[in-house]
């Protein structure tokens, strides 16, 4: 009625001539309109200052008129919209922010009690959409205390996609149910479920379907978010890094006087490329939308590390190598990760070599390249940032670092891929100081330590450093393998729905491992027990008629790093005689063709070899001999060679002799980089549990296929033969697992072979007791983490009691939602709590089993044991039960621990094979 009203008062403001332009507008086939006198000559304007005074003026377009006239006469034409993407976008996003205050109180409300709508209002009719129930109209009534129509749909338990014009909603139950299902299956995309729902009630896929439920969908998620932030404000937990210090229990929640420990606290971290996106809508089209999360780093932070380290100069490319792929714009003007290692490692060319294939397709399509994250050993996610444009560059462990140093503080001990070139690049960076004096700790991840070589490892592999038990830092592969199925769905996404998307999958994640949590430490736990019952048996099987010399397990070691360190470069004088012995069989064959050339100039020959042209040919040679000649004399002169060598010289056939040996190092060289291109499909044919016929099946596939690995070992056995080395074959190279075995084959200058430290057995016994080592290692620490976990829980269940206790007389909904949360918890505690009890139980635990004080908390028992509740859901739970079924982390978890088994074995399998 008032919409009719204003209608009205428009059309008695218009002048003679726009009533007749409206008349012939809504009756274009009608008599001509005659208002008052039958003739339109009687019609006569006066002064009206309610009129306007456009009688004699023709009707134009300015000022919207015919616009106005069109709607008000119920002839609609759609209107050209000339804001951008980005611009409706901010507009909508305003009126959203104005109301969200309200849709929250609005959402807590029916969520404590759905039943409760008092309707005291008009009736609306709109499409509803619902999994259940679909319907093409459905009446709401208003309700007369909502501000706005959406707290109206929230109270009936629908959303709407638009924050005032509202056609469609949605049913909050479809939007959670979709939610939920995302979180367990990330690939599952809006689209497909808009298809489930048209294909449940019979309705024809639309693309504004599909629309109308990202919006609302995105809204939604906004409304959650807010009621997270008011309950972590009501719970404490609400302070900047309040998640990075309290998401990992067994990690971060430190007790009064317990023994402290070394690192203080492990993680790792990497960078993957599965989560790259599409460069898409960089200008005002873009989504100007920004999500803010507390696993992300922005991207003005990481990039205050983008020149702390210079990038190395490109390598000099040889003659017999391809032409290289090429690379991002920022890698050139960056310095990557490795960069600070000038002197260069072979370890890190083999990871990049590795990488080529998957680099050949990232280009500059890609913004977003991929992301680079840490997180602690139980799987808890510390920090992601993007990678932008580029490949893996140093300021990205860099800005990760940064961040840990100033939460964590002191000893934290990480896990990277490429650590023994990254350890030079913090040295160069401005966190070299900070880093030492906070006694930061790098190792090489356990599985990718084995493509490492021998002194890389002897210095950086876990099982040989002090302080990290049996733990394998290898968290970062298992989430990568997890979020990989998030790709699919973030690819072309914008920024700010791929964050959003991120947000929800790493949220999840986390809330999986803290259910995992204690099932994480039974595992290791039972590892422990293993090795802490065969080691010692094993050892002395292997002691047995050994002398002290050779159980001197410790100094082999330091023998081992020794002797490495002492060959890690070639000495000058090798070096100097190499080339000079190059020079002189170069200058040799050139007075050989020269003579040749001198001898075919008579005229019995000229033609047919020579072709008419001896005087050139003749030429040619002396240039070239007097050429190569000048270089000897230079070369001598330089190095101070008083006398030119010959072949019957001692130093001729020392120099020969090193120039073989260095063609074989470059033989080997060539065939351990092809290996570690085939390293993961070379481990299954020994993979333990592969069965026999799978193993012949992958050696004939890899035989048929690796023909570039066959060629590289026919020239290494040729330049093994003429030093006498031992030639390789097929089958021993298949196994050949671990890369140490090939630095061994490398030293070549004296016999190392008799040494103790080399023999099969003794390095075999040398594992097992470092083994046990970080067994005991573990078990301190993982006494020290069972003893957090369950002090965790206590106090968690008292806090949680006395703020849903204190909220509950001022804010009833929220405290429902409290109560709902801490429900959700305590259902997983007394999982936890019966897992607890049964690593009591376990042969080889000592620790304590009553729980302590948090540094900071007082108030608290302490002298209450770790006990576990019977009932989890109504159902008994017995701290003697069976096992919970392995989840495909544990599952991947176990099969790295086999091929780690599977690695360090493969040494002595070859040496005993040989002997």
């Amino acid at each position: 009625m008032a919409a009719d009203q204003e209608g009205q008062n428009i059309r008695d403001a218009l002048s003679t001539s726009s009533q007749k332009v409206l008349h012939e507008i809504q009756h274009p086939q009608g008599p001509p309109v005659i208002v008052g006198d039958d003739d339109e000559v009687n019609w006569e304007d006066f002064q009206d200052p309610n009129t306007p005074m456009d009688s004699e003026i023709t009707l134009t377009g300015e000022g919207d008129e015919v616009e106005v006239l069109r709607e008000l006469s119920g002839v609609h034409r759609k209107r050209r919209d000339l804001r951008t993407w980005g611009a409706r976008i901010r507009t909508r996003e305003i009126k959203w922010a104005e109301q969200l205050d309200i849709l929250t109180d609005t959402y807590l409300r029916w969520k404590s009690n759905p039943s409760d709508v008092e309707a005291e209002g008009d009736e609306f009719a709109v499409e509803y959409v619902d999994i259940y129930n679909y319907s093409a109209s459905k009446t709401f009534t208003h309700i007369a205390s909502s501000r706005t129509w959406n707290a109206t749909l929230l109270a009936h338990g629908c959303l709407s996609s638009t924050p005032d014009v509202v056609t469609s909603v949605i049913s909050l139950r479809t939007l959670e149910l979709y939610r939920r299902l995302r979180l367990r299956h990330a690939p599952l995309s809006i689209q497909a479920w808009i298809k489930v729902i048209c294909d449940l009630h019979n309705l024809s896929y639309t693309r504004s379907l599909w629309r109308q439920f990202v919006d609302t969908f995105d809204v939604y998620l906004m409304i959650l978010r807010q009621v997270k932030k008011r309950t972590d404000l009501e719970l404490g937990c609400s302070t900047a890094d309040w998640r990075m210090l309290n998401s990992c229990p067994a990690c971060q929640y430190k007790l009064e006087d317990e023994p402290p420990l070394v690192p203080a606290i492990e993680g790792s971290m990497d960078g993957g490329q599965s989560l790259r996106r599409v460069a898409m809508r960089e200008d005002l089209h873009e989504d100007p939308r920004t999500f803010a999360s507390s696993y992300l780093i922005g991207e003005e932070d990481v990039d205050r590390f983008k020149h702390d380290v210079k990038p190395r100069p490109p390598r000099k490319k040889k003659n017999n190598e391809p032409n290289e792929l090429p690379t991002w714009a920022a890698d050139q003007e960056q310095a990557g990760a490795a960069d600070g290692d000038t002197e260069g490692t072979t370890c890190t060319d083999r990871w990049q070599a590795a990488m080529s294939d998957i680099m050949k397709r990232m280009w500059a399509i890609y913004r977003e390249s991929g992301i680079f994250l840490a997180a602690c050993r139980h799987g808890f996610i510390w920090l992601i940032l993007d990678m932008i444009r580029s490949g893996e560059l140093a300021k990205y462990p860099l800005a990760i670092i940064d961040r840990l140093l100033r939460v964590y503080g002191k000893d934290i001990g990480l896990g990277y891929d490429i650590v023994c070139s990254f350890l030079a690049t913090i040295a160069k960076s401005s966190l070299s100081a900070v880093a030492r004096e906070k006694a930061l700790q790098l190792v090489v991840p356990a599985f990718h330590g084995y493509a490492h070589n021998c002194a890389c490892q002897l210095g950086h592999h876990p099982l040989y450093v002090v302080g990290f038990g049996i733990e394998d830092f290898e968290g970062c592969e298992r989430i990568f393998s997890s979020s990989n199925f998030l790709a699919r769905l973030t690819r072309h996404a914008t920024r700010f729905h791929r964050h959003q998307s991120m947000d929800m999958h790493f949220t999840q994640w986390d809330e999986d491992k803290y259910t995992e949590l204690t099932t994480f430490l039974f595992n290791n736990y039972k590892q422990v027990n293993g090795l802490l019952t065969d080691m010692p048996l094993a050892i002395v099987a292997l002691e047995s008629g050994k002398t002290p010399e050779e159980c001197d397990y410790a100094g082999h070691l330091e023998t081992e790093r020794a002797y490495l360190a002492s060959r890690k470069k070639e000495p000058e004088a090798d070096i100097i005689a190499s080339k000079y012995i190059s020079l002189l069989v170069v200058y040799e064959e050139a007075m050989k063709q020269s003579e040749k050339v001198n001898a075919l100039t008579s005229d019995a020959v000229r033609t047919a070899e020579l072709r008419g042209r001896p005087a050139m040919a003749k030429l040619d040679a002396f240039e070239s001999v007097t050429q190569i000649r000048e270089m000897v004399a230079a070369y001598e002169l330089l190095h101070e060679i008083p006398e030119r060598w010959t072949p019957d010289s001692k130093e001729w056939k020392c120099a020969v002799k090193y120039t073989m040996v260095r063609d074989f190092q470059k033989a080997l060289d060539k065939l351990e980089a092809l290996v570690v291109q085939r390293l993961f499909e070379l481990s299954k044919m020994g993979l333990a549990g592969t069965g026999y016929k799978m193993r012949v099946h992958i050696n004939k596939g890899l035989r048929a296929r690796c023909k570039a690995i066959q060629n590289a070992l026919k020239k290494y056995n040729v330049t093994a033969v003429k030093i006498g080395r031992p030639v390789l074959d097929w089958k021993s190279i298949s196994t050949y697992g671990s890369l140490a075995e090939f630095s061994l084959l490398r030293e070549c200058r004296e016999d190392i072979r008799s040494q103790p430290w080399t023999q099969a057995a003794n390095r075999q016994a040398g594992i097992h007791s470092l083994k046990l080592t970080r067994a005991y290692e573990e078990r301190k620490r993982l006494n020290t983490e069972v003893r957090h976990v369950a002090t965790s829980i206590r106090d968690e269940e008292l806090d949680f009691e006395a703020h849903i206790t204190r909220v509950n007389a001022t804010d009833s909904p929220l405290a429902a939602e409290l109560c709902d949360i801490r429900d959700r918890r305590i259902r997983v505690n007394r999982l936890h709590k019966a897992r607890l009890s049964q690593i009591h139980t376990l042969i080889h635990f000592n620790g304590t089993t009553t729980m302590g004080t948090r540094i900071g908390r007082v108030g608290t028992e302490t002298d209450k044991d770790m006990g576990c509740d019977r009932e989890v859901d109504g159902t008994e739970v017995s701290a003697d039960g069976e096992d919970p079924e392995p989840d495909e982390d544990n599952a991947m978890a176990v099969q790295l621990a086999t091929l780690e088994i599977f690695y360090e074995q493969l040494s002595v399998r070859a040496a005993t094979d040989d002997e």
